[in-house]
């Protein structure tokens, strides 16, 4: 057997085979086979495999995802799935269902033949979808809708984006360079032409619609399409952080090769300023702002801020080794502003303007952190605001991840205190990205009567099902206090004994190994969250609630939702990249 080598192998393996279906719901209390099972499957440990087919590899032997049967060896399946299962077991007894998905099944040539001969015998037509019945069913569910396409609807857009994101790693199947080939080859074999405007069939019969109608008709319906296209684009400027002072309508009368090298009048939400620039037609088309303020946001020959500069200094003299910036090799295409091969460390500075949602899209933070974990590389992100007003703390937790210390102080030299409510507010505000939250329990360590380490406890904020939440835990700025966290959730644990912990470890900053070192254990990654920007600050949400809106913002319509209230007001989200849940049991 390819998995079992030794004799312990054998053990653990008469073990798992013993168990009962019902009992390998409790496998993970068992932390020695539990341990062993994972150590023998370490291709299912990226936290998206269930523990039934971790077991099931191992009771039948498989040492690798199994490939489709339907795929030809060698050959990806007609689909284009891929040649290997994609997702999990049905259970540890059954396994797998013998192809990709159904979809596969369904397009193997025997089955399409059974499925039209089953259809035509029923109810003469070949496809279901083709009879009269179906057709008024159909309809009938689009008119409730007040849609004549399905994908009009978003939920149909989003669902249908997400599974081709998650199949092919695009949006859009075309947006792939791999499908727009295999079409152009496709069409190539059929017609002998890689494009179908390159088609004289094609051509000739666009030419006849062109030619049956008048040149009025002609003219008429581009300037319409036209003005539809370029009226959006102009709605679309007003809600960007320049907006138009010219008229909708000089805009639409504008020729569309003279309005590229046109200049028109803006003003600056930020500033108020009024300028003139030609529209960056490439932005406008991505819902970016079409034109920029050179007074906030000044061009730097290398496209480099200045306060970027002085963070790429610093992390510099941080270290001496190999340092690559604006980096392509990590996560090509994409740039990486500094990537250091040797630490496994990268870091991106992202400006808040150039970063939210309008110019970013909402999951772009989190997906670089994911592709650089892929890599085993771990990804810090520093918003501009923490560089600007919390740089301090900003300098000290890089130094960290460098092993840079001031000043090294061993938590066993220490005393544990408890702290009262305004000396931890004032240590978490000083020392502590975040700032402070309020705690029911404070603890920290004292050196010579010096408070240098902190950890808080409260009710857990965000679900119920918790006892108590780890708030924060930070250091006195430059210092290194091994085994401090261990020592003060000790102390915490001491007198709670049966009660549950939970914690929240931010994925810009942490993969969560403090958290495992501590006993944690990993429950769930959050989805990014969000917060407010404007200008060079960000606020939290929970201030711009939208039942709290009247209150805090100069213009506010009840119709609209709280992004679009938000907008009006030159407010725009700037996405993070969510958190590690943590939860433990005090024992």
């Amino acid at each position: 057997m390819k998995l079992i080598k030794t004799e312990d192998d054998k053990k653990k393996f008469e073990e798992l085979k013993n168990m009962k279906p019902r009992s390998l719901v409790s496998l993970s209390k068992k932390k020695e086979l539990y341990a062993w099972v994972k150590s023998k499957t370490p291709k299912l440990q990226d936290g998206k495999h269930k523990l039934s087919t971790m077991v099931y590899w191992i009771l039948h032997d498989i040492d690798d995802f199994p490939q489709c049967k339907y795929a030809k060896p060698g050959e990806t399946c007609e689909l284009g799935l891929g040649m290997v299962y994609s997702g999990d077991v049905r259970n540890c007894r059954d396994g797998y269902v013998g192809a990709c998905s159904r979809k596969c099944v369904k397009m193997k040539t025997e089955n399409l033949e059974k499925r039209k001969k089953t259809c035509l015998e029923k109810y003469g037509v070949d496809n279901v979808f083709k009879t009269d019945e179906y057709k008024k069913r159909f309809k009938e569910w689009l008119d409730e809708r007040g849609v004549v396409n399905p994908f009009q609807l978003e939920s149909v857009k989003e669902k249908s984006n997400k599974t081709r994101k998650e199949r092919y790693g695009y949006e859009y199947t075309m947006q792939s360079p791999e499908k727009r080939k295999l079409a152009s080859d496709n069409y190539l074999k059929k017609t002998g032409y890689t494009h179908q405007y390159k088609n004289p069939e094609i051509r000739a019969k666009i030419k006849r619609v062109l030619d049956s109608k008048t040149d009025e008709e002609n003219e008429k319906s581009i300037l319409q399409r036209s003005k539809t296209i370029r009226g959006k684009f102009y709605d679309r400027m007003c809600g960007c952080e320049t907006v138009p002072v010219f008229s909708r309508e000089e805009f639409l009368d504008i020729d569309g090769h003279e309005r590229r090298l046109r200049s028109f009048r803006w003003r600056c939400t930020k500033c108020g300023d009024e300028f003139e620039s030609q529209i960056n037609y490439n932005n406008m088309k991505r819902f970016k702002n079409p034109a920029r303020c050179l007074k906030c946001y000044p061009l730097i020959s290398d496209g480099t801020s200045n306060n970027e500069r002085t963070f790429d200094d610093f992390v510099s003299s941080c270290y001496s080794g190999g340092i690559l910036t604006s980096d392509r090799t990590l996560l090509h295409p994409y740039e990486v502003d500094i990537y250091i091969p040797e630490k496994k460390l990268a870091f991106e500075y992202d400006g808040l303007f150039w970063h939210n949602s309008i110019n970013r899209p909402d999951n772009y933070h989190l997906e670089k952190t994911e592709r650089c974990e892929e890599r085993g590389v771990q990804l810090i992100h520093v918003f501009e605001d923490e560089w600007l007003n919390k740089r301090p703390i900003v300098e000290s937790r890089v130094k960290n991840l460098f092993g840079v210390y001031d000043k090294t102080v061993y938590a066993r030299k220490c005393s544990v205190v408890e702290v009262d409510s305004k000396t931890s507010r004032a240590f978490q505000e000083e020392n502590h990205l975040q700032g402070s939250v309020s705690a029911k329990v404070s603890l920290g360590l004292e050196c010579d009567g010096e408070l240098i380490s902190l950890m808080t406890f409260g009710k857990s904020r965000f679900s119920k099902k918790y006892d108590w939440e780890l708030l924060r835990f930070c250091n006195k700025l430059g210092y290194h206090v091994p085994g401090a966290a261990s020592r003060l959730l000790k102390h915490f644990e001491r007198q709670h004994h049966g009660e549950s912990l939970v914690s929240y470890a931010d994925r810009r900053w942490s993969t969560g190994n403090l958290y495992r070192r501590l006993g944690f254990s990993l429950d769930h990654k959050s989805r990014p969250n969000y917060f407010y920007q404007k200008g060079q600050m960000r606020y939290s949400r929970v201030v711009f609630q939208k039942h709290k809106l009247k209150d805090v913002l100069k213009v506010f319509d009840p119709a609209q939702t709280e992004v679009e209230n938000m907008m009006n007001n030159g407010y725009y989200r700037i996405f993070d990249c969510g958190n590690l849940v943590f939860t433990k049991t005090i024992e």
